[in-house]
Order: structure tokens, then C-alpha cells, then sequence
């Protein structure tokens, strides 16, 4: 099996049109990189008419990796950073947040993308912005966006 090597650079989609000054070794996308297939799951987060977030899923540790897709600030002390996750409503509770589910415009394409990453086996979820969430992470995760579900 390949190992992913410390000088691989892969780009997340659309970033090898904004930064023509690196050089990437691929993109991203809903396909897993053939240096990495049978080590980690990958899809995209489709259905914003602004992004397409890549999202992975480590069967190992069965762990959920995502990028903005989710927020969870509640141990934030930071005032204008409390303020920003109860406005977008990932303070309480783990979330996508508001800004960034209005891009959502294609319900269909991010219902199937959901779908597909509900079929992974993950119970626990890294994200970009937030705690981990370290047990029941699919129940957590359907109900970030069960909104997007129904």
C-alpha cells in the first residue's frame, strides 16, 4: 500500500486557479487519490454555489475530517468569536454555520454527499474550527444537518 509522502501537495478544489505560484501534485476531488485509496475515504461537499469542501474519513481510527462544513465554539472566551458562532449557530451545539449553509442551493447534490459520508464508519469527528467530538459522531453529524436530511 503507498504511503503519502511529506512532499505531496495536493490542492482542495479551485485553489490551483488562485495559486498559480504553487505547484500542486493534484486536486481533490470526490475521487480518493490513488496514493491514498485504501487508507482514507474522500468525497466533496457538494451542492454551494460558492465551494465544494473535501471531507475524509480515516476507517483506522474511524474518525470524520472536515474543513468549515462543521463549527463547534462553545469553549471559545473570546467575545467577538462567541458572538460569531451563536450568530451562525454552532455555539451550542456542532454545526454548519449559517453563512455557509445559505450557499447551499442544491439540496439534491448535498443530500447525496451526506448520504455517502453517512455510509463511512466514523464515531468520532475532527473539524476545522472547534473541539473534536470524540464518541457518537454519525448521530452528531446527521443531526448537524438534518436540516439538509429531511
Amino acid at each position: 500500500m503507498a504511503r503519502l509522502l511529506p512532499g505531496n501537495l495536493f490542492a482542495p478544489p479551485g485553489l490551483q486557479l488562485k495559486r498559480t505560484d504553487l505547484v500542486f501534485d493534484d486536486a481533490l476531488g470526490a475521487e480518493t487519490p490513488a496514493l491514498w485509496r485504501g487508507q482514507l475515504l474522500q468525497t466533496l461537499l457538494r451542492g454551494s454555489d460558492r465551494v465544494e469542501e473535501v471531507v475524509f474519513c480515516d476507517p483506522e481510527s474511524q474518525t470524520l475530517i472536515l474543513g468549515d462544513a462543521m463549527a463547534w465554539l462553545r469553549n471559545s472566551h473570546n467575545p467577538a468569536t462567541m458572538a460569531l458562532a451563536l450568530a451562525n449557530g454552532c455555539y451550542f451545539h456542532p454545526a454548519m454555520p449559517l453563512y455557509w449553509r445559505h450557499s447551499f442551493h442544491n439540496k439534491t447534490r448535498l443530500r447525496q454527499s451526506l448520504q455517502e459520508i453517512l455510509t463511512w464508519p466514523f464515531d468520532r469527528i475532527l473539524f476545522a474550527h472547534g473541539q473534536v467530538i470524540p464518541e457518537n459522531g454519525k448521530h452528531i453529524f446527521s443531526q448537524a444537518f438534518r436540516w439538509a436530511l429531511a
